[in-house]
């Protein structure tokens, strides 16, 4: 009977081989038939209605360079997971499911990005909602089964705006097919939406909390689809927010502050990569809210790439240090693993905004844009901290990853590592010359902007002084710092949907109180005062370092 298993297993692993050829070959022409229809200024609505005895039905599609180039960017990224679930999930006795599960994710997400109508929006986003809540759950333990709920009771509130914002728009329009609304009440129930699924504040827990899943769903849902869709929805209801704008850009700064503040002290890998994801999103919204359309989907694009790259390269990690995430209690030495240092390197340089790589096209532009036009000294202070602010904890992650000490890699892969390489080797080539081959492209009368170069002196140099300090705090570690204390920060993530939550279900459900409190808090828990590094050797990190600041003084002298 195990023999039989085993075999079938095997049949199925070829087919899902071919559907991660077909993803990426698929998601490749998208992206380029997307550019076609830009040059032409096209737009393809695609209608067809369906007859179920008494009942029809119409579908309709839009097809324009929004939804084509991010479909494109998913199937990739998606083929790219796939490959990479062949080598990481080899071992799992129900891989079918777990690739069932994913395709069912991908789907959703394509309906969502394809929705011609609000109709068809809430199919697609409730296929998100659930397949999610299945693959965090996944596991089938105590840690997933409460990051579950906790994720699914947060989408659920965002349903709830949904529907809400569905009946103005029919009160208002007459119709589910239009797009436009200028009513202030439809932007404020978009708004609030887009922060339950994107994970602003007050909505934030979840998404560290969603860490409990898979790998390859972690650099699925967290790159490109999941987190990403409330920002996609808000780029489409554009018009609806002119009025709501200012909260959009409130939420948004504060959401990325803090998590750039948190992941600074957390020493948990994949939770430290979450943070970062976190505070993307933030800056996101905070691009939109400045009227920037064009460059918060460029942002949104870029990150998909080199963050799905991210979580890749971190999976690695920690499967080849057998399950270790504590930053601490791991040795994966540049000698060791070349290949995938290089890969995690790039990926994390691109996160910084390095000069001429992908991440660099949209970040360095969002800050000199602010420091430009920005009203507010405060404002400035806060979108440009938490846009240095990945440098440091990137810089800090990969000179910790990279120490000499601890654990070592234990595990050797053999033949599956080539699998390893291969699903990464298109992210890779994307998170160095995607922004590159967008901007030539799609240059926009708002993505060429003239700067004065006193401008791109502050720039600069915010950049190195932020990862010389992420450099040194890898080597003298947070020792009771504000930023080892910021756990308690969770509360106002969780307190705000557990109040709406009980007041919604409070006639059909009892809510375990109890519950709530014991499981949620640690989601945000940042342990303080373990911070000490063991000295030691970082030759190859301090040459990571060099050619880092190489680069930028390169990028200064031909500004």
């Amino acid at each position: 009977m195990k023999c039989k298993m085993q075999i079938f297993n095997l049949n199925f692993r070829g087919l899902w081989l071919v559907l991660s050829s077909f993803w990426v070959l698929g998601g490749g022409l998208m992206f380029l038939s997307a550019f076609s229809s830009l040059k032409e200024s096209s737009m393809l609505v695609l209608s067809a209605k369906l007859s179920i005895s008494n009942l029809e039905l119409e579908v309709s599609g839009l097809g324009d360079f929004y939804s084509m180039s991010f479909s494109g960017v998913v199937m990739m990224i998606s083929g790219s997971v796939y490959l990479y679930s062949l080598s990481y999930m080899e071992t799992e006795k129900y891989f079918n499911r777990f690739m069932t599960l994913v395709s069912l994710f991908i789907f959703s997400m394509l309906v969502l990005i394809y929705s011609g109508d609000v109709v068809q929006l809430i199919l697609g986003w409730d296929g998100l909602g659930l397949s999610s809540y299945l693959l965090v759950c996944y596991y089938n333990n105590s840690n997933s089964s409460n990051a579950g709920a906790l994720t699914l009771m947060l989408n659920r509130l965002g349903d709830v705006g949904l529907f809400l914002s569905i009946y103005v728009m029919v009160n208002s329009s007459h119709s589910i097919n239009s797009f436009m609304s200028i009513s202030s009440v439809m932007g404020s129930l978009l708004l609030f939406v887009a922060f339950t699924k994107s994970a602003q504040l007050p909505f934030s827990a979840w998404l560290p909390a969603a860490m409990a899943a898979p790998t390859p769903v972690s650099s699925l849902v967290h790159s490109s689809t999941l987190v990403t869709a409330g920002v996609y929805v808000l780029i489409r209801f554009y018009d609806s927010l002119i009025s709501v704008l200012w909260i959009s850009l409130i939420v948004g700064v504060s959401t990325s502050s803090l998590a750039t503040l948190v992941a600074m002290a957390e020493r948990d890998m994949k939770k430290i990569v979450a943070f970062s994801t976190l505070s993307h999103l933030g800056i996101m919204m905070s691009i939109l809210s400045l009227g920037w359309v064009e460059l918060a989907f460029s942002h949104l694009i870029f990150h998909a790439f080199f963050k799905a790259l991210l979580f890749l390269v971190v999976g690695y990690w920690i499967h080849s240090s057998c399950g270790y995430q504590d930053l601490l209690k791991i040795n994966l030495l540049s000698s060791q693993e070349p290949v995938i240092s290089t890969l995690g390197g790039v990926s994390l340089m691109s996160l910084c905004g390095l000069p001429y790589l992908t991440g660099f096209y949209s970040k360095d532009l969002f800050m000199e844009v602010s420091v430009q036009f920005s009203s507010s000294l405060l404002g400035l202070g806060f979108i440009l901290s938490s846009c240095v602010g990945s440098v440091m904890y990137s810089i800090r992650m990969f000179l910790m990853v990279n120490k000499v000490g601890s654990v070592s890699s234990l595990l050797n892969w053999g033949g599956s590592f080539k699998f390893y390489q291969l699903s990464m080797s298109l992210l890779y080539f994307f998170s160095i010359m995607g922004g590159s081959f967008w901007s030539n492209f799609w240059v926009t009368s708002g993505s060429v902007l003239y700067v004065f170069w006193e401008v791109k002196m502050v720039i600069i140099s915010l950049i190195t002084c932020s990862g010389l300090l992420g450099a040194y705090l890898s080597n003298t570690g947070v020792k009771n710092s504000f930023l080892s204390k910021l756990g308690y920060l969770s509360d106002m993530s969780i307190r705000l949907p557990n109040i709406l939550s009980k007041s919604l279900m409070s006639k059909s459900v009892k809510l375990d109180n109890s519950f709530l409190s014991s499981h949620y808090n640690k989601y945000y828990s940042v342990e303080g005062g373990k911070y000490l590094l063991n000295s030691g050797n970082l030759s190859y990190s301090e040459l990571i370092l060099v050619m880092f600041f190489f680069y930028v003084m390169l990028y200064v002298l031909s500004g």
